[in-house]
């Protein structure tokens, strides 16, 4: 029996920087989106929009596709946001903390499609926070090296 599509606003956040892209030889956010897409359709869901960031420093909340987010989130527009993994949302530890807040606020759900324990809890809140706090800690370290 085929699978029936509920209607959802679930979105997709894609992401990739230039080395990623000439590293692997491909563009990444393509595979992102398939990812989320099959995740999505593996619930039944059909994805209503993606957000995409092609070589934009994640340094900083002023990526176009991230701002577009924000915005849909705040409207009301999306009720559900799938990623890669958790990591392409911000290398910073407060920023990620104030959009987990924001979802929070306006009962948005944000899931990992590649990682355990996808669906944000509150102590998966606490792991994905130290990782992202030392992830920062050695990004700094190394722009300071250089």
């Amino acid at each position: 029996m085929p699978l029936k599509h509920k209607q959802s606003n679930t979105a997709i956040y894609a992401y990739s920087n230039e080395w990623e892209t000439i590293h692997h030889n491909f563009d990444v956010i393509d595979l992102q989106i398939e990812s989320c897409h099959d995740y999505a359709t593996n619930d039944g869901e059909i994805v209503a929009n993606a957000f995409i960031d092609r070589w934009h420093s994640r340094t900083n909340t002023t990526r176009p596709g991230y701002r577009l987010l924000i915005a849909a989130i705040e409207e009301g527009e999306v009720d559900r946001v799938l990623v890669h993994n958790f990591s392409i949302l911000s290398l910073s530890a407060e920023e990620t903390i104030e959009l987990i807040y924001l979802m929070q606020k306006h009962d948005v759900q944000l899931e990992s499609v590649t990682e355990s324990n996808s669906t944000i809890t509150p102590n998966q809140k606490v792991h994905i926070l130290l990782r992202l706090a030392i992830t920062e800690d050695i990004a700094k370290s190394s722009k300071s090296q250089h």
